[in-house]
């Protein structure tokens, strides 16, 4: 049978997993690995951990062996993934921008003829159905 590890936190850290826990804004991902730290360091199980916050025991293995290596860092950001650098992305991203502040793009909205009049589908029954 495999031993989890234990998790001990400074005040620092359990001030700043308690805020991760309980933040509005923070991102939900981020709000689950805060709790589950903060539990693992309460001395709980695995199992018990999984149940209460409906994920799997991996979830909750991974990010207390994640916080462990490398404390709040190792949870805060996601690991690499593998596959193929996004190459092409960055070349479009800057294209696009560099050529959005020159003005060769249009914005929905921001057409050089206006639109005659609004198409609204029920006005345009009664006024066309009616004749």
């Amino acid at each position: 049978m495999r031993v989890a590890k234990s998790v001990t936190l400074t005040v620092e850290e359990r001030s700043v997993l308690t805020t991760w826990s309980r933040g509005r804004s923070t991102p939900a991902r981020l709000v689950l690995r805060a709790k589950i730290v903060l539990a693992s360091a309460e001395g709980r199980e695995s199992k018990d951990i999984a149940a209460e916050l409906v994920c799997t025991r991996r979830t909750v293995g991974t990010w207390r062996n994640r916080f462990v290596a490398d404390r709040l860092m190792g949870i805060q950001q996601d690991a690499p993934r593998g596959g193929r650098a996004a190459t092409k992305r960055a070349s479009f991203e800057a294209e696009w921008q560099r050529s959005s502040k020159l003005g060769l793009f249009r914005t929905f909205g921001d057409s050089a003829e206006p639109m005659s009049r609004p198409y609204n589908s029920s006005r345009r029954f009664f006024t066309d159905g009616l004749q």
